[in-house]
This record gives C-alpha cells, structure tokens and sequence, in this order.
C-alpha cells in the first residue's frame, strides 16, 4: 500500500543553513512599508492543489505561478519558469512584480529553483511569501479558490464573526540558503501560535504551504500509540528533494477555541530538521506546522499589520470529505505514458471486495478520461464523501468482471479513526 497519495508538505518553510542568524520576534509586520500601486482589497483567482494555494505572478512582464506561503519569509522564483523576467542570480530587486491588481516596483526576490513539484503536470514556480504577504491583512478563501492581499469584502456563508487568535511573528536574520550564493535576509515571518493536538497546548507555525497539519515524530507516535489506523509510505515533496510521510486523522485540533475534528495530520522524515532550523530562528520551540487540512475549513485572515489570525468557518458549501475518503485505490500514468493503471488496494474496501487489483487498466473515472491527467487530478476524481459512489471504466483487468467494463465502486475511509 506504498504511496496512497502525493502532497506538496511544505513549499518554502525552510530547508536551508542558518548562518549569523539573529533571531527575533515582534508583534506585527516589518516597519518598512512595500511601495506598491494598484487597489488593495480585490479577490485573485487561485488554483488549490492538495490545499495548498497557487497564485499567478507576474515579474518583469513574464507570468508564472507561485504558492501562497506564509512559511515562507521571501520570495522565491525560479528562473527556469520565468525565462526572460531578468531574475537574480540569489536575492535582489526585480523591476516589477504583479500580483493580481497590486503591483510591486523593486520588490526583492530570490531568484533560485527552491521548489519540487509532486505532480509533474502541476508546475510550480515559486513561493509567495512574507517579503510581500508581511505588509498586508492577507485572506485565503479555500472554498471558492481566491487570495486577497488588504482588506475586501468577505465572501458569503461564512461564520461571523468567528474567532480571532493573536500570533507573534517570530524569526528572522541573515541565512545561507542551499544552491543560493551569499546570505538571503529572512524578516521576522514565523507565524508563531498555540495549537491544542488532542486536549494538550503545543507551540506551532502556521504554514499555507503545507498541505497537512504537520506534527513532529515524537509527537506523532505517541498520538497514534492508541490503535488508529496509519499509512506510510506516503510521497511528499520539499525544497529541492522528496521525502516520505505517516499520516493518520487527528480526534481534535483546537485553535482560538475552534475545533476541527478528524482532520488528517502527519510527519514527515524532513520535517524534523527544518522545525529545529525553524526553533533555532525564533528562539522557541516548534512542534509542527498549522497546513491545510486544518486551514481549509476556514475563511483565513492573516491580518500581518495587527498580528491577528481570524478564522471564519464557512457555514455553506465548506468541505465535506478529504482525499482520504475515497475509492481505496491509486491510480496513476508513469512518464506520461497511457493507459493509467492501479498502484495500490486497501484490503478490506469496496474497491478491493470487488476484485481491483494492481496493474488493472483504469480509462475513466465519472466519465472523466485519465489519458492526460496527473496524480493529483485523478487524486481528486476518486474522492468523494463516505457512502458516495463513483464509477469507474476499465480497460484490461484481471477480473473478468472489470476488464473492459463500467463498474460503480463505493467511496471508503481509507483512514479511519
């Protein structure tokens, strides 16, 4: 049951060597304003991969895509996908950079490939981070899929007027970052506050771009001491490299006194480095990271200026279901060739009593072509609340009852508590 899916765990956070680094904390956003022109306030659309946010960026007339990152101190762009927007070689200034209606002249980025992307059909190119989102009260709508850098006007369905959590931003000094020449300033950007995992308080950092709620080992495995179902193997991707993961669902996460139960969290065989580079940076200790499986179930505001995270459940249309809670199988292409096939079966599901095996030809899925899709895609065609449905056309299979056939397989929780 290797690799029952793939997440981008943390974009940016911080893989990198911490040199002459003065670490520091302060209540709100850097006293130094970004020049910027253009109106505040208007909604950006947005892609959500694996509950991480993918924003388009536009530099020197060159668009890409970058992350929406809250780990992440800096800017960071990578030259291969922005080819002709005159990058530096490491940190410096850019003519322009656009996001959305608001743009930046001389705006400083790192110009270096820091990024892997888990799915090659999902391009990454970079990481928006605090060196623009520090000066803004930021809100991220995971529901309707939309960034808005200042204050707009909220969306519908949501709670109001939900809950406000103080942070601190903590860190900040001069770094070496691996492959980037010269010392990179990180600002104070850690958005340090008190998580409650299971009726106990931990510090952590809230991280737009991981995908999980991200626990450190030790905590991780005295969690799911208790029985609860694990899975392993999981690839996930970091700066530069990929790693492999645990996940499994957490009974209660509690922040700003709004609960969110069930959600999948996880560790992570990097992780443990980076949230120590994290705790050397902030003077403090760090015991994981706020990711999307929780954020997701909120209207996000990270009010940078007042040092304030407003959570606002949404009332309607709010997610229902993860990827976890799916049909109990992976599918996926290798190299881009066709046809798709399966990688992997939950023993005990739907799925696996109606005799999927590996290897199985998978043409469809609700009717959806799998020729041209990436992981992540087919990820999402095969998920789907508990009890649901989905149908599923095979192609060469190794029951009669599937080879060539249209058959209706019923969505399982592959990750029950």
């Amino acid at each position: 049951m290797r690799r029952p899916a793939r997440f981008v765990t943390r974009a940016l956070l911080l893989a990198s060597t911490l040199a002459a680094c003065s670490g520091s904390s302060s209540a709100g956003a850097p006293d130094a304003a970004l020049p910027y022109t253009g109106t505040p306030g208007e909604p950006v659309v947005v892609e959500d991969v694996a509950d991480i946010l993918i924003v388009p960026v536009t530099v020197n007339g060159v668009t890409g895509t970058a992350v929406v990152d809250t780990g992440s101190p800096i800017v960071a762009l990578d030259p291969s996908s922005f080819v002709g927007a005159a990058l530096p070689d490491g940190s410096g200034p850019v003519d322009m950079l656009t996001v959305g209606a608001l743009h930046f002249p001389g705006a400083t980025v790192v110009g270096a490939n820091l990024l892997t992307s888990p799915d090659p059909s999902i391009p990454l190119g970079g990481s928006l981070g605090c060196a623009v989102l520090c000066d803004f009260s930021v809100s991220l709508n995971y529901r309707d899929s939309r960034l808005t850098l200042g204050r707009g006007a909220p969306p519908a369905n949501i709670d109001t007027p939900g809950a406000s959590v103080p942070f601190v931003l903590g860190g900040g000094g001069l770094v070496t970052l691996t492959d980037v020449p010269g010392q990179v300033t990180f600002p104070a950007s850690r958005i340090m506050l008190t998580a409650t995992v299971e009726g106990t308080d931990y510090p952590f950092v809230v991280d737009t771009g991981s995908s999980l709620m991200t626990l450190r080992e030790s905590l991780f495995s005295g969690l799911v001491k208790d029985g609860r179902t694990v899975i392993g193997g999981i690839d996930t991707a970091t700066v530069g490299m990929e790693s492999m993961s645990s996940v499994a669902r957490l009974r209660s996460v509690v922040i700003g006194g709004v609960e969110v139960d069930g959600l999948v969290g996880g560790d992570d065989q990097s992780v443990e480095e980076t949230l120590d580079s994290v705790a050397t940076e902030t003077g403090s200790p760090v015991y994981g990271l706020v990711g999307g499986s929780f954020l997701r179930q909120f209207f996000v505001t990270v009010d940078y200026p007042n040092a304030a995270l407003h959570l606002q459940r949404y009332t309607k249309g709010g997610p229902t279901f993860d990827s976890f809670d799916r049909v109990a199988i992976g599918v996926a292409i290798a190299d881009g060739s066709t046809p798709a096939t399966v990688t992997y079966v939950f023993v005990g599901t739907a799925a696996a009593k109606q005799g999927v095996a590996i290897g199985d030809e998978v043409v469809a899925i609700d009717g959806h072509a799998l020729a041209k899709l990436g992981e992540t895609a087919i990820t999402t065609l095969l998920s789907g609340p508990v009890g649901s449905a989905k149908t599923l056309t095979f192609g060469a299979a190794a029951s009669a009852s599937l080879s060539n056939k249209t058959v209706t397989i019923a969505v399982d929780d592959v990750l029950p508590l």
